[in-house]
């Protein structure tokens, strides 16, 4: 809305009012949808005037909801909504279905230089992200502009979560259902209370030798630091990661 809601304001095609309608929610999919809620009210001009801005901006977009689009794919026969059907495919389901996990796990500056440099996203994308000062909105707006590029760019997400979160990138390949579980009580029972979330996602992904803990990072100790310090060294069925960094050493 930051790159669209100006340019409609200059020539008064949204009031201050649908501004402050649009921006007082917090969260950015509402505010879309309340914008669009608004749009449908206005005159047919201001309709085109809004189409001129994304064709634009947003390019890929645009193509969906014109007659450039392919006829079978055309935003006039979907059944949901255009943001409902970016999601549709299998690759992107993924990732909208696993969005709470990577909003809390993956801070997206970390990895946009990667999205940029393979040109998975543009210069006004990154900055866009970039421009959110707290780490979850930066991953909600990254996610936001992922979910509708072109199915092809998974390929270059998932390379890029390989390199900079391998606890994530493991998930996504591996178990989806542990993906939002944050109640696995009986998972690792009886030492439950040590494992964390990060940990969880490894669950049936990694082959352990002993109950080597993984954290995003590093690997989290408590009393049973000196039984794991012999026993630290992970196995990984996927070339992503061939050891934790903490295994080093210690086996």
């Amino acid at each position: 809305m930051a790159e669209v809601l100006p340019k409609l304001r200059v020539d008064n095609s949204f009031t201050k009012k649908d501004e402050e309608a649009i921006m007082s929610d917090p969260r950015r999919r509402e505010r879309v949808i309340k914008f669009l809620d608004l749009m449908e009210k206005k005159k047919t001009e201001v309709y085109h005037r809004f189409l001129d801005i994304i064709e634009n901006h947003f390019p890929h977009i645009f193509l969906m909801i014109t007659d450039d689009w392919k006829e079978e794919d055309s935003i006039h026969t979907m059944d949901e909504p255009i943001a409902s059907h970016a999601c549709l495919d299998d690759d992107w389901s993924g990732i909208h279905n696993a969005r709470p996990f990577l909003i809390k796990e993956v801070d997206a500056v970390n990895i946009i230089q990667y999205m940029r440099s393979h040109d998975a996203i543009d210069d006004e994308e990154m900055a866009l992200v970039q421009k959110e000062k707290d780490r979850y909105k930066r991953t909600e707006a990254f996610l936001d502009i992922l979910e509708m590029k072109p199915h092809a760019f998974n390929d270059i997400f998932m390379d890029a979560l390989g390199e900079t979160y391998p606890h994530v990138y493991l998930a996504m390949s591996g178990d989806k259902d542990i993906l939002d579980d944050d109640d696995d009580d009986d998972l690792y029972d009886p030492i439950h209370p040590i494992i964390t979330t990060h940990q969880l996602a490894l669950h049936g992904v990694l082959n352990m030798k002993g109950f080597a803990l993984m954290s995003s990072s590093e690997f989290e100790y408590t009393e049973y630091t000196d039984y794991y310090r012999a026993i630290a060294c992970v196995d990984v069925h996927m070339s992503r990661i061939t050891e934790c960094p903490r295994c080093q050493g210690l086996a």
